[in-house]
């Protein structure tokens, strides 16, 4: 039975990581069918460079690996409410550290376009800088969806 599991579960997480990254695609070709290849094309690209790039070095991605121990550790012991002040200070630190980052972002948004994405035109930089303000916002959220993905999977739910 836990052998079975255990392959639905992958196979669940195969085809997920197939639909991503076909819907990936779906989104660079929608993105250049609307906008082509020119100036906001490239502010767009830039932007999103920016803010996963500083997602990625702050190992925003592997959040998850260091939380999923220490909370199976916590609940094979204790699965009331200590188990439940440490998920939820987690959660909380993490959205407000990540959204220190997203402020910071968002504040230097003009020297990280020109260092992440240097050389582009006045006119794109600026707007590769609004861009990134904006999308500076999605930063802490980023985080906690990963989190609250891998407390799923420490929880055996992979649908």
């Amino acid at each position: 039975m836990r052998a079975e599991r255990a392959v639905e579960s992958v196979a669940v997480i195969m085809v997920l990581t197939a639909l991503g990254k076909v819907l990936g695609l779906v989104r660079d070709m929608v993105i250049a069918a609307h906008f082509g290849a020119g100036a906001v094309t490239d502010a767009y690209l830039a932007a999103a460079m920016v803010c996963i790039s500083i997602f990625n070095i702050l190992g925003g991605n592997s959040l998850g690996t260091a939380f999923i121990p220490v909370y199976c550790e916590i609940a094979a012991t204790d699965a009331g409410e200590r188990l439940g002040k440490f998920t939820g200070t987690v959660l909380a630190l993490t959205f407000f550290l990540f959204l220190f980052v997203a402020l910071a972002v968002f504040t230097l948004a003009p020297v990280l376009v020109g260092v992440v994405v240097p050389g582009l035109p006045p006119h794109t930089k600026e707007l590769a800088v609004y861009i990134t303000r904006l999308l500076a916002a999605v930063i802490p959220f980023l985080a906690l969806s990963g989190l609250l993905a891998s407390l799923l999977n420490a929880n055996n739910h992979f649908s």
